[in-house]
């Protein structure tokens, strides 16, 4: 079952941490908005195999706001808010959350496939360039590592 906590009283805002069974009703909408209808990453790019076996965060008021995972192999990924809730800190609040989970489960480092525009957002929260930028689902992303 999902982990859920309140992260603002006023507007009714959770996160919640889980498995993509508890987690999924949050995600896709979410990911759908934002990396399949405002992105245009091809659906069968979006949904992969690493969903069933990575933790998902979510973040929900009476609608899903934000989601993102952890896979196995230490990549944050997936993470996205809907546009009508971007600047508010939701992003990194999901980033912190994931690596709490990491470090509960004695991850060493995380790393990321940053998209170009946010390399900034995943600069000021500690990580890192590794290697040169290549092309992912028709855009270009670098890796990024945070190590704790």
């Amino acid at each position: 079952k999902a982990n859920w906590k309140s992260v603002n009283q006023e507007n009714g805002l959770n996160i919640g941490s889980g498995c993509w069974q508890d987690l999924n009703k949050i995600a896709m909408p979410v990911r759908e908005s934002v990396f399949i209808s405002e992105q245009g990453i091809n659906s069968s790019d979006e949904w992969d195999h690493f969903d069933n076996v990575s933790q998902h965060v979510g973040l929900k008021t009476h609608h899903p706001v934000g989601t993102g995972r952890l896979a196995p192999d230490g990549r944050i990924g997936r993470l996205s808010v809907i546009k009508n809730q971007r600047g508010l800190g939701y992003g990194r609040m999901m980033l912190n959350e994931l690596e709490t989970i990491a470090i509960s489960l004695n991850f060493k480092q995380v790393y990321v496939h940053s998209q170009s525009d946010a390399q900034l957002f995943y600069k000021k929260a500690g990580y890192v360039k590794t290697g040169n930028e290549f092309i992912e689902c028709k855009k270009l992303h670098q890796k990024m590592i945070k190590i704790f």
